[in-house]
């Protein structure tokens, strides 16, 4: 049994036995994999689907990711009991405005 996840053109599906609910960091994050490695595989000849599939990310982040990510990383870093945790959630926060930066940049350049 598996239910649609943010976009059905994008055709992400979680299965329902899944343990996390869906807005789960680790599921955000696995989407947004999931994107990048389909603009992967497609090349300059298919700059539309690529130039859709980029917009869909940076949406994605702005809708999705953004709109917790700094009160997740902070609570991380307040609650946390080691530094790895404590430097995961920095790193994270900080790795997707960089992404953010980058993807504005490249829809940029294929316009």
């Amino acid at each position: 049994n598996k239910t649609p996840h943010h976009s059905a053109h994008q055709h992400f599906q979680i299965n329902n036995a899944e343990y996390e609910a869906a807005d789960h960091i680790g599921l955000e994050l696995d989407f947004i994999y999931q994107l990048s490695s389909q603009a992967i595989t497609l090349s300059l000849e298919q700059s539309n689907l690529l130039k859709d599939n980029l917009v869909a990310q940076l949406n994605f982040i702005r809708q999705h990711l953004l709109s917790f990510i700094n009160p997740f990383s902070n609570n991380v870093k307040l609650h946390a009991l080691t530094d790895f945790y404590k430097n995961l959630a920095m790193f994270c926060e900080a790795f997707i405005q960089f992404d953010v930066e980058e993807l504005e940049k490249f829809i940029n350049q294929l316009n």
